[in-house]
C-alpha cells in the first residue's frame, strides 16, 4: 500500500485535496439543497477519479467500473435517506 501511495502520489493528492475542499464547503454551507449538491458532485468526482486511477494502473474492467458505480450509488442513497429525507 505504501509503495502504491508513493507510485501514484499525484492521484491520491488530487483525491485528498478535493475531499478536503468538499468537506470545508459541506461544513460551512447552511442551505440543505447546496449540501446535497456538494455531496452529489463529490460522488461524481470520486467515480471519475477512480476510473482514471484504475486506468492508469492498467486494472480497469467492466466489473470494476460497475463496482464503483454501485458503491457510489448506494452511498448517495444512504446519505439521502439518512440526512436529507425532505429533499
Amino acid at each position: 500500500m505504501i509503495n502504491e501511495l508513493k507510485k501514484h502520489s499525484l492521484d491520491y493528492f488530487l483525491l485528498f485535496a478535493y475531499s478536503l475542499i468538499s468537506l470545508v464547503f459541506l461544513l460551512t454551507e447552511s442551505i440543505v439543497q447546496k449540501r446535497w449538491t456538494i455531496i452529489f458532485l463529490y460522488g461524481i468526482y470520486y467515480f471519475i477519479w477512480a476510473i482514471f486511477h484504475q486506468s492508469s494502473i492498467k486494472r480497469i474492467s467492466v466489473p470494476i467500473v460497475l463496482e464503483y458505480l454501485l458503491f457510489i450509488s448506494l452511498a448517495l442513497v444512504a446519505l439521502k435517506v439518512a440526512f436529507f429525507p425532505s429533499l
